[in-house]
C-alpha cells in the first residue's frame, strides 16, 4: 500500500513534506526488521503446530 502511495504522489513522494515518505521509510524498515513475510509464516506455523 505504501508503495502504491508512492507512485500515486511521484517524484513528489520522496519528499519530506508529504506524509507518504515518511509512510513509506516506516513500512520498508518494518519489513526489515520483522523479517521477510515467508519467515513470518513459517514462524507462526511452527508455533501454531506445537
Amino acid at each position: 500500500a505504501a508503495d502504491n502511495g508512492l507512485q500515486i504522489h511521484g517524484g513528489n513522494g520522496f519528499a519530506l513534506e508529504y506524509k507518504i515518505s515518511r509512510i513509506l521509510c516506516d513500512a520498508r524498515i518494518l519489513n526489515i526488521f520483522e523479517g521477510a513475510a515467508e519467515i513470518q509464516a513459517q514462524v507462526i506455523a511452527r508455533r501454531l503446530l506445537q
